[in-house]
């Protein structure tokens, strides 16, 4: 799947990452809590759904050079999530830029956080379509 496309069928503005893990040097997984329907405003409800974020053979990308390596505990809102791309060539990696609010549930540490995230593969795991995207 490409990342366009998950832009498009999953809405991640005010989704939180609840998990984050450096799978290995070159993997990163992400888990996030996305509501479906908020993008839709003919359904009154909400429908809040877990998310699994594969990016392997990936490269991140601290924005705003703050020594950013990812978090320990807490989470993170999504502001905004947008495709980028690593080049201007046909071959070049995709990748997502997001702009997030960090908490750290201790009230000291909550700050924004801005960072792109190349890969070489990205996965997507949706544990309610029972599919995943290679």
């Amino acid at each position: 799947m490409l990342i366009s496309e998950f832009l498009q069928e999953y809405w991640l503005h005010d989704s939180s990452i609840t998990g984050w893990n450096w799978a290995a040097s070159d993997r990163l997984v992400l888990e996030l809590e996305v509501n479906i329907n908020l993008a839709d405003d003919t359904k009154d409800t909400d429908d809040f759904r877990q998310l699994i974020l594969i990016f392997d053979g990936c490269t991140l990308i601290d924005e705003l050079n703050e020594g950013f390596n990812g978090f320990s505990s807490g989470d993170a809102g999504i502001l905004d999530a947008t495709e980028v791309k690593e080049s201007t060539s046909s071959t070049a990696r995709q990748g997502i830029k997001l702009a997030m609010d960090y908490d750290n549930y201790d009230g000291k540490n909550e700050k924004f956080v801005l960072i792109t995230i190349f890969a070489d593969e990205f996965s997507v795991i949706d544990p309610k379509r029972q599919m995943s995207f290679p």
